[in-house]
């Protein structure tokens, strides 16, 4: 995989409600993928949105084109796509990604010792990505992995390229649980 290459697709449109897991269903005979995750926050119009990052370019290229068709209909919603900015980032907690079939690509890493997510909580939707702003300009996603992974174990984890208008970046960090995600906001 070449680190510089973006192979990671932002997806929209994606209805309230849809797993992490129903859309990398959607994803995944498109090629071997190392991250896919739904942002918790619904859009102004109600949907989701979130990441998917293929292996390949040549991947990633396939299912836009097909998104870009109009043929990718997830729990009856038409999904939007366009390149990420840059790619989302995998981290640790291989084996439950593995779990989920997210990617040969973790095979080779160490396993690490975790639980497993918690069911949702009755009721509520269980909120694990966090929204990390006012990161000073110049931070590497590797930078704010180690800040962050003390607090959990985190599946995703990195830095938007553009800076806001005061001159910081932002980003998110996903981790694998509530109670991980808790524990880093609350630092």
């Amino acid at each position: 995989m070449n680190e510089g290459e973006i192979t990671t697709l932002w997806v929209g449109n994606v209805p309230p409600g849809t797993t992490d897991e129903e859309m990398a269903h959607y994803f995944r005979p498109f090629g071997s993928l190392v991250c896919c995750f739904l942002l918790k926050k619904l859009s102004h119009k109600g949907q989701m949105s979130g990441f998917v990052r293929f292996a390949t370019r040549m991947e990633a290229s396939i299912a836009l084109d097909t998104i870009s068709q109009g043929n990718i209909v997830i729990n009856g919603s038409t999904v939007t796509s366009k390149w990420a900015s840059q790619n989302s980032q995998p981290l640790s907690n291989p084996s439950a990604l593995a779990a989920k079939g997210l990617g040969a690509a973790f095979a080779a890493l160490p396993q690490a010792d975790s639980l497993a997510p918690p069911p949702p909580l009755p009721g509520g939707e269980d909120v694990t990505t966090l929204w990390i702003g006012n990161a000073v300009a110049g931070t590497a996603d590797q930078e704010l992995t180690s800040a962050l992974a003390p607090y959990g174990n985190l599946v995703c984890c990195f830095l938007l390229k553009k800076l806001s208008p005061q001159g910081q970046l932002s980003g998110f960090a996903r981790y694998a649980t509530q109670l991980e995600a808790a524990r880093a906001l609350e630092a």
